[in-house]
């Protein structure tokens, strides 16, 4: 340490050379008073109060959850002991639910037995007649001829006429045909690209035929077929349909139908 007057070092706080006294500034120390003690246990009493009123709160939330809970569970198994107690109006409605579910059973009961019929269990007339009164069905089959010289630029046609007597609009369809010659025998059905040399179930597919609720179509489309063919006799069915709403039928009597028709001699 240097003297700022003379310049000369010191060894304390009084140069020996000059004499000046050169002022010490004493730092406090915060901690040697009493309020500054007070000060912190105050802060300290305030925080941890603050932590006990969250945890505090936090756990009344969560027991009135739960006790929420509870009474939902006696107030429900109250609910459910009145209902059981209850006489004869409740009776009768559980006789009327019982009875919905038997219907409801028998209407299933009646659709599997649709759906899982057999060759064995109809006739082809028995069968017929049943598919006669779908709404969608084929009520007509023709035989077209378009021209009798220029068969290749006018070929043939297997026309099949659908009727729609249900309540919707008929995007597309599909419609199988079965054909037989002059002798009742099973005819393959080729169109005219097929190189296979056709098969006796032909499916043919009516896209976007629009066809309204009530309408019919099928009057001026059909499958263009091979000119050499020796077909006498067709039949066709409705394998499936599609709404605008993009929902499809299948024809439960088709698999059967296919089953009595195919490769067999026409009855009658």
């Amino acid at each position: 340490m240097f003297c700022e007057k003379c310049g000369k070092e010191m060894q304390e706080n009084k140069c020996p050379e000059c004499g000046y006294v050169k002022e010490v500034k004493t730092k406090i120390n915060p901690a040697k008073f009493w309020w500054f003690w007070a000060l912190i246990l105050v802060v300290v009493i305030s925080v941890g109060s603050s932590i006990w009123v969250v945890v505090d709160n936090f756990n009344n939330s969560g027991n009135a959850v739960v006790s929420s809970e509870k009474t939902r569970d006696k107030s429900s198994k109250k609910q459910k002991d009145e209902k059981d107690t209850e006489t004869d109006p409740d009776i009768e409605d559980t006789s009327d639910d019982r009875d919905n579910d038997a219907d409801e059973d028998k209407d299933n009961q009646e659709f599997e037995e649709i759906t899982n019929i057999s060759p064995n269990d109809y006739s082809t007339s028995e069968l017929e007649a049943l598919i006669e009164k779908q709404e969608v069905r084929v009520i007509d089959t023709m035989y077209t001829v378009q021209h009798d010289e220029y068969k290749s630029l006018y070929p043939d046609m297997l026309q099949a006429i659908i009727q729609n007597d249900s309540s919707v609009d008929i995007r597309d369809a599909v419609i199988a045909f079965v054909a037989w010659d002059e002798n009742n025998l099973p005819v393959k059905i080729a169109g005219t690209y097929d190189y296979n040399g056709g098969t006796y179930i032909k499916r043919v597919n009516y896209d976007a035929i629009n066809l309204t609720a009530g309408g019919t179509f099928g009057h001026n489309s059909g499958l263009e077929i091979d000119e050499n063919n020796n077909i006498k006799t067709v039949k066709a069915i409705v394998v499936s349909y599609t709404t605008f709403e993009n929902e499809t039928w299948e024809n439960p009597y088709y698999e059967t139908w296919c089953e009595l028709n195919e490769a067999k001699k026409l009855e009658g």
